[in-house]
């Protein structure tokens, strides 16, 4: 009684160590057929090999084995391999590696395969689980490619595997003597190199198979005499007829040609490589078109027959015979014994057979016993000969260890020992023979696969193959690649170690010009790592993604990536010329072969860099509704400054005052006016850009909807140098009234690439999209004509004294077609300026003697509004198209950097038009440095009563400048000087009075007396320090508005003072 155990199902996991070794372990039938035999094959576009081929894997044999070591056990299914006497001899592992290339290439299945997959990416760890149930099995290209490379390291001297266990000689029933082509096929000579040198057991199964091709006139008498014939010499048991081509040429059939696709091998031999054709489509050859369903029933049956009742029987026998030799010679204490104190068995070099050395015994026995599934007992004897050997650590001994390593991973009692084989194998077969070592870290990747939390230790030996100095760049991409996709089976993944692995494969892929997997290693690990400011890996990882695509004939999926690479700048400088260079070269090409010169709509040039934040529409409406955010001018200027100060004139001048609106109002413009939209250019590149056709993009409507092209945008060229910014101003000038859209702008960069940008910015308080606010920034409203203000001054200082007073042209100018009304100015430093009457600028000033004058202020008009240091002066209306110079004066009144600023409003004489008011800036910086410094004191006069004396001290603060003091002024409303501190003849003042040397100072005494003034009056006091004639007029412009508007009281009493120096 025996349990039953039923071996033989098929590995179906590539995570089984049966998928890795494929079919290279299974028995091998050698065919050996005459040119007859092969010619009638032809016509079908197989060989006689070919033809057995598809149906090398029987099943339902149920067949129970006893080899006498182990436990009876059921085989149920068994596959062969059918190889042609050409087949079995060495292999070159060049022309192997030749075709291994050509194997990996992609086909239209593998492209049916990635085009099903194309949308899972990994860009994060939650994608793992989703990305690895698309690709739980191996990939097909590398299912391919470890196949035919364990087929390729078959090693004739130091396996058995791929020695023939039976012949299958076949002759066509047309030669003339069938019988004779048979014998002389299973001749000595006729058998190939490893039996007549004696390396492999010659004792074969041998079958005969009379070929009856029914395209030839062979008559049924001579087909039955032919095959009595046959098993009167061979035996009727071993000789079978087989009838082919029963389908006439005009009843070709194609439908069987994919049994035959996936079938057919290199002949390394015969240097035959045929292309492998695509899974699942038309070959470019149609297989077996003239077999007809009875022929291949007919071999089916012949094969089936041949495994299940010739072949097993028969390597049931061999290895129960090979066991018994095995006991006899090896078991047993006085065996052991005696091997202890005998000599070293007799070598083949030595016998001159290697079949009949015992070591060669030993290893045909365990590989026998694998081929027929008995497991264990091979594990026995392969761990027999790594004993034997290891003493000398030579293939052998390598290849040993290997094949117990196998049998351990099958054996589920042994699986713990096969780390330890499998190691010693690398270890031997790393120096020795890598394509050798690489097959057995295959298999150790598949033992760390199965074995929990091992997966990083196979990583770590793919790894470690592909490093290795003589490894293939293509089996160091795959091992690479596998590596990668082992990590991400880990219970943790290493997400991004996973993806710095698919970087070296695809460099490793491209390194052997298959850029096709190149392509899709580094596609895969892109979201991986991609948009993480890795510089160096980004500019890598896409210039090599651009460069394959543009080979492959992708050549927008190139652009993409080359543009991906001209974002941001980083050293050094030549990489970034090489890459713009690059990017300019593909899209010439893209552009040439296009049908249109334009770039595909998803392409997005990043040069320059635009600013959304920084756009902003301009209108020669100075409102602060209608401007966008950013809009600065010098020093305290900004879109809240400005604001405040229209918000300030609006309460003084606008009809009717509402207050600013807490919203944009819509933006308005007048027509024929330029409307200038401000955008910051910046390029991230350490070398230059040249930009040319700097234009807007606009869309314009007139009053009745209709798009129309009734604006003019002016063209711009702009050179950028490396990592700078700069700020464009871009014009467009309606010619109808409307509505203007501005959508964005275009320009062309290196006079080649056609780009565009679409502004996409937030509201002015950038807080919301745009186009969800209530009024769109960047849409205007086109209306009609009114007057527009420009402004200049002529010879304004940079630089002042303090308290000096310069006069000043103002230059008012209306280049409106429409009169100017309402015409007002708020100034941002109100004691700075003094405002004079536009006929003033043309009459010469007269002062008269020094002395008092009483001035009556009751009947003066209120022209000018205060608010804080805010003046609001009225200003003269301007007719269409003319000009008005106003004279002003600016003094120095506080040390420091001042930006002066000026807001004007004017107002068109047309009542209901849309645009209310209308507003002009103007601003400069000034700086005011100290002069003199200035100390007073009052007090009581000792020689009169009711009298006081005022003590002015003054210094020159100036560092090489001296100043003549020539006129004082003082204004009050019930105080009257008097200078008492004149020295010499004739009332002449001292010299030490009024020239003051750099850091000297002086003192001034003045009588105060006091008199009675009528109200609302002001007595005005010039005390002239040098002459007799005053310098200037403390009553008349500029000095009475700068005076009250500057000087401060003294003491208790309301008096000002005015020095003025030269």
């Amino acid at each position: 009684r025996y349990q039953r155990r039923v071996r033989g199902a098929a590995a179906t996991m590539d995570g089984d160590p049966l998928c890795v070794v494929g079919d290279t372990r299974d028995p091998v039938i050698m065919v050996s057929a005459s040119h007859p035999a092969e010619e009638a094959c032809r016509v079908n576009n197989l060989s006689v090999t070919d033809l057995f081929r598809p149906f090398n894997q029987i099943s339902g044999i149920n067949a129970t084995i006893r080899t006498g070591s182990t436990d009876p056990y059921v085989l149920d299914v068994l596959r062969v391999r059918f190889m042609s006497a050409s087949e079995i001899c060495p292999i070159d592992p060049n022309d192997a590696d030749s075709y291994l290339q050509q194997l990996v290439s992609l086909n239209a299945s593998d492209e049916q395969f990635m085009a099903a997959r194309k949308d899972i990416e990994i860009s994060k760890r939650e994608d793992v689980p989703a990305f690895l149930d698309q690709y739980k099995d191996a990939l097909p290209w590398m299912k391919r490619y470890r196949s035919e490379f364990w087929r390729s390291t078959r090693q004739l001297a130091h396996e058995v595997y791929d020695h023939p266990v039976a012949a299958v000689a076949v002759a066509n029933a047309s030669e003339s003597n069938p019988v004779q082509v048979l014998q002389s096929l299973c001749s000595a000579e006729s058998l190939p190199l490893v039996f007549r040198e004696h390396i492999a057991d010659p004792d074969l199964l041998r079958h005969y198979v009379l070929l009856h091709d029914k395209s030839t006139d062979v008559s049924p008498e001579h087909l039955s005499s032919t095959f009595q014939e046959m098993q009167r010499t061979f035996g009727a048991a071993v000789c079978t007829v087989l009838t082919i081509n029963s389908l006439s040429p005009d009843q070709e059939d194609s439908g069987r040609s994919q049994m035959w696709n996936t079938i057919r091998r290199p002949n390394y031999g015969m240097k035959e490589f045929d292309s492998p054709d695509p899974l699942g489509t038309p070959a470019s050859m149609c297989f077996g078109v003239r077999l007809s369903d009875s022929d291949v029933t007919c071999v089916s049956h012949f094969i089936a027959n041949l495994v299940t009742h010739h072949l097993v029987p028969f390597l049931e026998k061999k290895v129960q015979r090979l066991h018994e030799q095995f006991v006899a010679t090896r078991g047993g204490f006085k065996n052991v014994v005696k091997s202890w104190w005998s000599s070293k068995p007799k070598t083949s070099n030595e016998t001159g057979r290697e079949f009949s050395n015992p070591e060669f015994r030993t290893r045909q026995l365990a590989d026998l016993a694998f081929m027929i599934h008995d497991y264990e007992l091979a594990f026995k004897r392969y761990r027999d000969m790594v004993k034997d050997l290891k003493d000398t650590p030579t293939i052998k001994y390598a290849l040993a260890s290997e094949a117990a390593g196998l049998c351990a991973m099958l054996v589920d009692s042994k699986i713990r020992e096969s780390e330890d084989y499998l190691k010693q194998a690398w270890s031997s077969l790393q120096k020795k023979d890598l394509r050798l070592g690489t097959r057995t870290v295959m298999l150790l990747c598949c033992l760390y696969f199965k074995l929990p939390n091992q997966k990083e230790i196979g990583v770590r030996a793919l790894v470690r193959c592909a490093s290795e100095s003589q490894q293939s760049e293509l089996r160091a991409a795959l091992l690479i690649e596998q590596a990668a996709h082992m990590l991400l089976w880990k219970q943790q993944p290493s997400f991004r170690k996973a993806a710095f692995h698919f970087v070296l494969a695809g460099f490793r892929y491209n390194k052997c010009n298959l850029r096709e997997h190149s392509l899709r290693c580094y596609t895969t690990a892109l979201p991986m790592c991609g948009d993480r400011d890795w510089v160096c890996i980004d500019d890598h990882m896409h210039s090599v993604l651009g460069r394959n695509s543009f080979h492959l004939g992708d050549v927008e999926s190139a652009m993409h990536h080359f543009m991906k690479l001209l974002r941001k700048g980083r050293p050094p400088v030549d990489r970034q010329m090489s890459f713009l260079r690059e990017s300019q070269s593909v899209i010439r090409h893209y552009l040439t072969t296009a049908p249109e010169p334009v770039l595909p709509p998803g392409l997005h040039v990043p040069l320059p860099k635009i600013s959304d934040q920084s756009v902003c529409v301009m209108v020669n409406d100075f409102r602060a509704s209608q401007q966008g955010p950013s809009m600065v001018v010098s020093g305290s200027s900004g879109l809240k400054y400005w604001k405040q100060k229209e918000e300030h004139i609006r309460r003084s001048v606008a009809r009717p005052w509402l207050g600013l609106p807490k919203t944009p109002l819509p933006r308005m413009s007048v027509l024929q006016e330029e409307i200038f939209v401000f955008v910051e250019l910046s390029n991230p590149l350490l070398v230059p850009i040249e930009l040319s056709q700097l234009q807007l993009i606009c869309r314009f409507e007139d009053m009745a909807g209709v798009e129309s092209a009734e604006c003019q945008v002016d063209q711009q060229q702009l050179v950028l140098p490396a990592s700078t910014s700069k700020w464009l101003r871009l014009a467009v000038r309606p010619q109808v009234e409307g509505k203007l859209f501005v959508e964005g702008m275009s320009w062309m960069l290196s006079d080649l690439i056609p780009a565009e940008h679409r502004f996409v910015v937030r509201d002015y308080d950038g807080r919301r999209p745009r186009g969800s606010v209530t009024h769109n920034p960047l849409e205007v409203t086109i209306t009609a004509p009114m007057p527009l203000l420009t402004v200049t001054i002529e010879e304004s200082p940079k630089v002042l004294l303090h308290g000096e007073v310069r006069q000043l042209k103002m230059q008012v100018t209306n280049v409106g077609t429409t009169p100017l009304k309402n015409h007002n100015v708020v100034l941002s430093h109100s004691s700075f300026f003094a405002f004079g009457h536009p006929e003033d600028s043309e009459q010469p000033a007269e002062h008269g003697p020094a002395g008092s004058t009483v001035v009556d202020h009751s009947a003066e008009p209120n022209e000018d509004s205060h608010e804080g240091d805010c003046r609001i002066q009225k200003l003269p209306d301007v007719e269409a198209n003319s000009s008005v110079t106003v004279p002003i004066w600016l003094r120095g009144t506080s040390i420091g950097m001042h930006a002066v600023a000026m807001l004007f409003y004017y107002e068109s004489p047309d009542k209901s038009h849309p645009i209310e008011y209308r507003l002009c800036r103007y601003s400069r910086e000034v700086q005011v440095v100290p002069t003199l410094k200035v100390h007073c004191r009052a007090l009581p006069s000792l020689s009169e009563l009711d009298s006081h004396q005022l003590i002015l001290s003054v210094e020159n603060q100036m560092q090489a400048e001296m100043v003549n003091l020539s006129q004082l002024s003082a204004v009050s409303n019930k105080w009257h000087l008097e200078l008492l501190s004149r020295v010499g003849g004739d009332d002449a003042p001292s010299p030490a009075l009024t020239l003051l040397q750099p850091k000297q100072q002086a003192t001034l005494a003045f009588k105060v007396l006091e008199k009675e003034l009528p109200e609302n009056s002001t007595l005005h006091t010039d005390i002239c320090l040098e002459s007799d004639t005053r310098t200037f007029d403390s009553v008349q412009v500029p000095t009475w508005p700068l005076l009250k508007g500057s000087a401060q009281p003294l003491g208790r009493t309301d008096m000002h003072l005015s020095l003025i120096h030269i």
